[in-house]
């Protein structure tokens, strides 16, 4: 807070001179800025200096990356054909040596961009992480931070690399204090971006990737690039895309006196290691050294056999290369997890976690937690509500049916309106803490879900104890209660939150994660399975990832995500939070209503057939929209002045055999100005009812009450006016209402 609060004062400085009013502190500590001679940028590249020195000590301490001494690996230019442009590296330059001397190499490029390519486990991010370590040792005190940047979660077709950086700044590094200073820091090039792994990018296109990242990255901009070998190679020789004039360096693979010499400062005097030591040095071109030319190999191996009651000769009994990695990546677990070791976590359930967490992508975040199951299930509550509604007032086929037509209608709506949507929002701090984050999730979820079935309560509530239903208060009140509970329950699993705790307790039950999932992540990022280079955890090794994923099904999501900067509005905030769960459900009421609305409009009419008397006349209206026509059927009638017109229907079909509530339908006369007709309706066992009807409008005829039960109904009209002129009278969608809520009733 003491940061921010400088900064600001600095920036209004800057604007204008100080004012006579200004507060005194505030006048301090400007005129601290302009005697030391600081500038805002310079003390937020002190203090992103400060926050990267801990983070990258921590994670060298943590991966043990110099203790044992690190392997010393050789590094020379590349001979494949993806080095810069002709020409567009100035003067000579000198790339082989090895990791030794990284500093020293980078440090003698002109343009101080550098290109390393190695295998697969060849030690690219170990190096990136350690040059990044000894850049910021042998930092100027004006010189640009260097920064680790691990480019899996780089989306280039949605965010430049500038804007990605500044992103990624924030969240690992709070204490910046906003998106602008670090903007101006990154656009400044007061950042060396160390950018890891570019073969981990998500994107269509390679090639594309690399032609973004050579239009980011122009003369002036220092960097380190990390990429495996063969991806890089591909993109330059199909396509012709490479970084135009950023050299390139490749990682040879391990020599057999530095194998022999790693492991004997890793194992000390322990004679296990005796036999694998003699034959290296027996065999420095057999089948075991060949295997162990990687830096990762040997660290795994290492790792494997570190048990006091393993045995390091198994890795003798192997023919081929290939065999023995395969033998150390499936050993490397089982060594971490030794039973020795505190806390005890069994290796095959271990094994079985982590296979889970290595399906998502590579950086573990919590709202990747979420299955397909999760999903479906907010679908069927909601689908169970609206068959429960169907079922009280219908019966159970037609539950059924409103069922199966709300789950595809959210199949629909899912597909069409939510399937591009970035629904997690964080703000800078929240993103640096994910913990934070989720816990305001789960207050929104809890408020979100309570409102929704608060609503849906007092609806239901409101609807039973209204006049249509008139149900007691005690009946009312538990009918809304469950109704509130369902929908505010469905309402909760289809938020991030709620996803994330449902699939959670899912896995937790399946056997695919543990019930303390934090405390297991932390504790194999303190066994170096993972490593937490920023704000979040990820696989230390993308190898042992890419087997474990292969162990099991993909359950975890790579879901898309935004941070918003400090500066945005509460409301805006808000607004971003909300926007998502909010389509959902409304995407969900809309499948709930609209069904409810059609079984009942499909069965509120019932139609009435022609028994005796004046016959009427058919026909249809036709009225048409913007968006189309609709045909509306009518009879009809011709009353000349004077004259009368009376005829006897019988109640059509009814699917239901509800009772009867009231005609439906609309009249009107047409073809006589100023006529005046009386409409008379008697049905068997009730006093008739009139209505007079006159010229020029339609007359609703709804509100006409009628007996539960009849055969017959009796409809007169008579002429009422003078006017010499013959009348039409239409009676539109003839027919009679039937009580929708009788079944109801009995069922309460």
């Amino acid at each position: 807070m003491a940061w921010r609060r400088r900064s600001d004062v600095v920036a209004r400085f800057e604007k204008q001179s100080v004012a006579e009013n200004r507060v005194g502190g505030d006048v301090a500590l400007v005129q601290q800025v302009i005697v030391d001679g600081r500038s805002p940028e310079d003390r937020a590249v002190r203090l992103l200096a400060e926050s990267v020195d801990r983070q990258l000590s921590a994670e060298v301490q943590r991966q043990q990356l110099e203790r044992p001494a690190p392997i010393v690996l050789r590094v020379r230019e590349t001979e494949r054909p993806v080095g810069p442009l002709p020409g567009a590296v100035s003067g000579e330059v000198r790339l082989d040596g090895d990791t030794t001397r990284m500093v020293d190499l980078f440090q003698g490029l002109p343009d101080r961009q550098l290109v390393i390519l190695g295998e697969p486990g060849a030690g690219k991010s170990v190096q990136a992480t350690l040059l990044a370590h000894g850049l910021l040792r042998a930092r100027e005190p004006d010189g640009p931070v260097p920064v680790l940047f691990q480019m899996s979660s780089w989306r280039p077709h949605t965010m430049p690399l500038e804007a990605w950086m500044e992103k990624r700044l924030l969240e690992d590094h709070p204490l910046l204090g906003d998106q602008e200073m670090a903007r101006r820091l990154v656009q400044g090039r007061r950042v060396l971006p160390v950018l890891d792994g570019l073969d981990e990018i998500t994107a269509e296109s390679f090639r594309d990737v690399i032609m973004k990242l050579d239009q980011a990255l122009d003369r002036g901009t220092p960097f380190v690039l990390t990429c495996r070998a063969k991806q890089y190679e591909d993109a330059a020789v199909e396509f012709g895309q490479r970084l135009t004039r950023a050299p390139v360096i490749e990682i040879e693979p391990v020599q057999g006196d530095d194998a022999i010499r790693y492991l004997e400062g890793a194992v000390g005097d322990d004679e296990r290691w005796r036999p694998v030591l003699d034959h290296l040095r027996a065999e420095p071109g057999g089948t075991l050294a060949e295997a162990l030319t990687t830096p990762l190999m040997l660290f795994l191996a290492r790792v494997a056999y570190s048990a006091p009651g393993s045995d390091p000769r198994a890795l003798l009994s192997f023919t081929d290369p290939a065999d023995v990695e395969n033998h150390v990546l499936e050993a490397y677990l089982p060594g971490v997890y030794a039973e020795y070791l505190y806390p005890r976590y069994p290796e095959r359930k271990a094994r079985r976690w982590l296979a889970t967490l290595a399906s998502g992508p590579r950086e573990i975040r919590w709202w990747n937690v979420s299955s397909r199951s999760a999903e479906f299930a907010s679908w069927l509550l909601y689908a169970l509500g609206t068959a429960w509604i169907v079922w009280l007032g219908w019966n159970i086929w037609f539950a059924i049916m409103a069922a199966v037509a709300v789950l595809v209608a959210n199949g629909w709506f899912h597909v069409g309106l939510l399937l591009d949507k970035v629904e997690i929002v964080a703000t800078e701090r929240e993103a640096a803490d994910p913990r934070s984050h989720l816990r305001r999730y789960g207050l929104f979820a809890a408020l979100f879900s309570g409102v929704s079935g608060a609503a849906v309560g007092a609806a239901m509530g409101a609807w039973f104890g209204g006049a249509s239903i008139d149900a007691d208060s005690a009946t009312a009140r538990g009918y809304a209660l469950a109704a509130g509970l369902l929908f505010g329950t469905a309402t909760l699993i289809s938020t991030a939150w709620g996803r994330y705790l449902l699939a959670r307790c899912e896995f937790v039950l399946r056997g695919r994660l543990p019930v303390r999932l934090g405390a297991f992540i932390k504790d194999a990022g303190e066994r170096g399975v993972l490593r937490r280079p920023g704000s979040v955890y990820q696989f230390r090794h993308a190898r042992v990832q890419d087997v474990l994923r292969a162990e099991g099904p993909a359950l975890l999501d790579d879901e898309p995500y935004t941070v918003l900067p400090p500066g945005t509005p509460r409301a805006r905030q808000t607004a971003k939070l909300i926007a998502v769960p909010s389509l959902r459900l409304f995407a969900h009421a809309c499948t709930v209503g609209v069904t409810l609305a059609v079984l009942g409009g499909v069965f509120a009419q019932v139609g009435v057939d022609f028994e005796s008397g004046v016959k009427p006349r058919g026909g249809t209206n036709t009225y048409c929209l913007k968006d189309g026509c609709a045909n509306v059927d009518y009879l009809s009638w011709s009353l000349p002045r004077g004259g009368s017109a009376t005829t006897v229907f019988r109640p059509g079909s009814s699917f239901r055999n509800a009772p009867f509530d009231g005609l439906d339908g609309q009249v009107r006369i047409s073809g006589c100005d100023d006529a005046e007709i009386s409409m008379e309706v008697r049905a068997e066992g009730s006093s008739p009812r009139r209505r007079t009807i006159t010229e020029g409008r339609w007359h609703g005829v709804r509100d006409w009450p009628l007996p539960a039960s009849f055969e017959h109904l009796t409809v007169t009209f008579r002429r009422l006016d003078t006017m010499p002129c013959t009348a039409r009278l239409v009676w539109e969608r003839a027919g009679l209402t039937t009580n929708q809520y009788f079944q109801i009733k009995e069922r309460l």
